[in-house]
């Protein structure tokens, strides 16, 4: 009887120890390949952020590169590089650093960069076309404004300000 209870407090203290150091948590983690891609600083396009499929990341900011292991979990994107570690907000499009700068995720083209934004902002634009003339920054060709219309010319068009950064175009507002 005596060689019970001991093994029944045991079995409570390795319960107990188990539950304290987390493995009783119900934590979502997901593979990072859902989100791979490159997220552009809507600050400055020289910044952004990009998401490999195996769960690495490359970051760059202010001219220093860092690289290393990602993973996302219950909606945030933890980042780990030797010493430096962040935990970020990644919802849909976009990634919100822990000082709440805004990382918004590239697409190859004008056009796929503005129909992702659309889908993503509820915004509404039946066979999109893009106007030919684009307003291109005179102070950094990085930066654009295009105009997006129904092919049918029903209905309004809408403006978009587009950031480029490394061949990979962002929406950073529209109107």
């Amino acid at each position: 009887m005596r060689r019970y209870i001991i093994a029944v407090i045991a079995m409570l203290i390795a319960v107990s120890l188990l539950v304290l150091a987390g493995c009783g948590e119900d934590k979502t983690t997901a593979d990072t390949s859902e989100y791979a891609g490159t997220y552009i600083s809507e600050d400055n396009a020289d910044d952004y952020i990009e998401i490999g499929d195996n769960n690495t990341f490359t970051m760059m900011s202010d001219g220093e590169e860092t690289s290393g292991s990602c993973d996302v979990e219950d909606g945030s994107l933890l980042l780990s590089a030797g010493s430096y570690n962040a935990t970020m907000k990644i919802s849909g499009d976009a990634i919100t650093d822990e000082d709440g700068n805004r990382y918004v995720k590239g697409y190859a083209t004008v056009e796929e960069a503005i129909e992702a934004y659309c889908a993503a902002n509820g915004i509404v634009i039946p066979d999109l076309t893009i106007s030919e003339e684009k307003q291109v920054s005179q102070q950094d060709p990085a930066w654009e404004v295009d105009y997006a219309f129904p092919a049918e010319a029903e209905g309004e068009g809408v403006f978009f300000l587009l950031q480029n950064s490394d061949g990979a175009w962002a929406v950073i507002a529209h109107t």
